[in-house]
């Protein structure tokens, strides 16, 4: 019967089709759940309802999604919203009075590293903002949870930048901010 389902797996939900395969692998039968997900994969890779996902983030709060299906419904709103940095998260927060998943996600899987190359490339009133904006956020304590990363990581880069080349300019002008 689990058979039958795979002509019509390239019309089912992520819902549906984590539901199905989860009947599947209880039948232990992984050899057909992998055709079962493959053929799921490949169809939503053209089905026009994937083809202008919004940027939001897929996840599996409300109802569990298998992992595979969850993985290529983010990498789909990748493809078609490309990651911004954080630089750009911040404008856009500026700019908009407030965040989206764009902005929430750039911060959320930022990098110390993401945050060293942005404080030694980004320039004048650039840097002088960016700085004051985030240093904004830890005295007052009003960013929201999901930006703790991102803030956790700027104190990281500006403390890596302020004990590295002490003769540089970026150790400077991060001192400067304090």
């Amino acid at each position: 019967m689990a058979r039958a389902l795979l002509p019509t797996v390239d019309v089912m939900s992520p819902g549906n089709i984590t539901d199905v395969l989860d009947a599947v692998e209880e039948l232990q039968d992984k050899v057909l759940a992998k055709k079962l997900l493959y053929k799921w994969i490949q169809s939503a890779a053209t089905r026009p309802e994937y083809q202008q996902v919004e940027e939001m983030v897929f996840e599996s709060r409300i109802k569990k999604l298998n992992t595979e299906v969850l993985d290529t419904l983010n990498q789909m709103r990748d493809r078609q919203h490309p990651p911004i940095t954080v630089v750009e998260a911040l404008n856009r927060i500026e700019r908009n009075s407030g965040w989206g998943e764009r902005e929430r996600i750039a911060l959320v899987r930022s990098t110390v590293q993401n945050y060293e190359d942005a404080l030694r490339q980004i320039r004048n009133d650039a840097l002088a903002h960016f700085l004051q904006e985030h240093l904004g956020w830890l005295r007052s304590g009003s960013y929201d949870e999901n930006f703790k990363n991102g803030v956790d990581n700027f104190l990281t880069a500006c403390r890596n930048i302020v004990t590295s080349n002490l003769n540089s300019r970026a150790p400077r002008i991060t001192r400067g901010f304090q």
